[in-house]
């Protein structure tokens, strides 16, 4: 099979731990460092793996000292993606890498095959994988990049992280750049694979062994330039096991990119029910109120189809004056644009915006609202709408990424999305109010039984604990 990869120079190893983490391969005449990501497959023109057979057109990327790259187009037949993974290794002292020594990984073509589902509890990797009950003690570096201990506190998903990994009697500390990173901690914990490329590095330079967590995203690395995707792709080469909380992004991701299986793990976001759970007694106020909880960021706006929730809003309203739709989160710089657009469509009375919400003010909107909406282009997971679906809401999403796996029979899904669309889904669920009721009780009883604390608590306690032993 032809072997294609993508060399890039590499300067000096520098002197200073700053420096070292800034030291990007790129083009220069010094010893060459062979490294492909995702896009030496096809020039990183897509995320998908090739078909057995396919001709591609690749660039083989020349170092002549200039500061743009140049590409030599070629074209080959690929039998199989292949994956060329560098293990460089560093000494300790001068954090100078010696040698690398490219390794030819090839990924298994039959997604059936990664460690997902039920496979995780009945055949567990020995040698990563030990009994949280018997776990010792770990000093863990929770990796968030940039983000404030406020942040932290108020985001559901870090915040429960945090909690489970120190229910385990762990020592579990911020870590908010790649300089607060030392000797001290037995092993990294990393949410988002985006900035695995800084902490990487001094992670492996330490010798400390890497668990990154989250949602990978395929579908917006295809709208990122090809030197923001190398970047993220050469992150992920570091990261000793990869948690995806979604069995369809473990079987994508892993797939695309070629990860080894023994690597790929899925473990579904935690619902603490003791918290989320169903009111005593669901107050009825005459109306029917349409909920969501959004991070009201421009960007995000645009994936969880906020404008055309309020245009759909809209049509329904002329219908029906006894609806009223609460957007509910943080305003940032798309909340404006949304209390125009509702004013704009005759029905800013009618829409309210409470801003962001303490953890007990959603949980209240979510176990007295008629209905919860969230109809996006994509989801990783979905936490807010198994949220939602813990407090006994009904629920009306879009069959994309990992919704499915979340709401399963519980919901109603608006398959065309469009205005007209999701129009149509608000009023499917006025017209049948008596089945939302059932629906109500299934899905708090699903979030129970498929996305429990405990379950994240023991994959998580064991992993790592795997991931440290193995060190030693």
């Amino acid at each position: 099979m032809a072997s294609h990869t993508i060399v890039l120079g590499q300067k000096r190893a520098p002197k200073t731990m700053a420096a070292h983490i800034d030291a990007v391969p790129t083009s220069a005449k010094r010893r060459h460092r062979t490294m492909t990501s995702m896009g030496s497959v096809q020039g990183c023109n897509s995320l998908r793996a090739a078909p057995m057979g396919a001709t591609d057109l690749s660039g083989t990327l020349c170092g002549r000292g200039n500061s743009r790259p140049c590409y030599e187009r070629t074209s080959r037949t690929l039998d199989a993606p292949t994956i060329v993974q560098t293990s460089s290794r560093v000494k300790p002292n001068g954090l100078k890498p010696m040698r690398a020594k490219p390794v030819c990984l090839k990924p298994p073509l039959d997604p059936s095959s990664f460690w997902v589902g039920e496979w995780n509890q009945d055949r567990e990797d020995p040698r990563t994988c030990g009994r949280a009950s018997r776990a010792e003690r770990v000093n863990v570096a929770f990796a968030a990049f940039g983000l404030t201990d406020p942040v932290v506190g108020r985001t559901e998903f870090y915040r429960q992280d945090l909690e489970i990994l120190r229910s385990l009697g762990h020592q579990v500390e911020l870590v908010k750049t790649p300089f607060g990173v030392s000797r001290r901690f037995d092993a990294l914990f990393v949410w988002w694979w985006n900035y695995l490329w800084m902490w990487g590095p001094v992670a492996k330079a330490l010798g400390l062994p890497i668990l990154t967590t989250g949602v990978f995203d395929l579908a917006i690395d295809e709208s990122w330039p090809a030197w923001k995707r190398r970047l993220k792709y050469w992150g992920v080469t570091f990261s000793d096991l990869h948690v995806f909380i979604s069995q369809y992004e473990a079987r994508s991701v892993a797939l695309a990119l070629g990860l080894p299986q023994g690597k790929v793990r899925y473990c579904p976001l935690a619902i603490d029910t003791t918290v989320y759970r169903v009111a005593n007694e669901h107050l009825n106020t005459g109306t029917f109120t349409i909920l969501n909880v959004t991070w009201q960021e421009k960007r995000n706006l645009k994936r969880k189809m906020l404008f055309e929730l309020l245009e759909a809003f809209a049509l329904v309203y002329r219908e029906r004056q006894d609806v009223r739709l609460i957007l509910a989160g943080p305003p940032e710089d798309g909340g404006i644009d949304l209390r125009r657009s509702a004013d704009a469509l005759r029905v800013g009375h009618a829409v309210s915006f409470p801003g962001e919400l303490t953890r007990e003010e959603k949980i209240r909107l979510m176990q007295q609202c008629s209905l919860y909406c969230q109809v996006s282009r994509y989801e990783g997971f979905g936490l807010a709408i198994a949220e939602a679906m813990a407090c006994g809401a009904p629920v009306l999403v879009s069959a994309v990424g990992a919704v499915p796996e979340v709401v399963g029979e519980c919901g109603t899904y608006v398959m065309d999305l469009t205005v007209q669309g999701l129009a149509n889904g608000l009023r499917e669920c006025l017209a049948n109010e008596a089945d939302q009721t059932r629906r109500r009780r299934l899905a708090a009883s699903r979030v129970e039984a498929e996305f429990s604390r405990e379950r994240r608590r023991r994959d998580l306690g064991s992993w790592l604990e795997g991931l440290v032993q193995s060190r030693k």
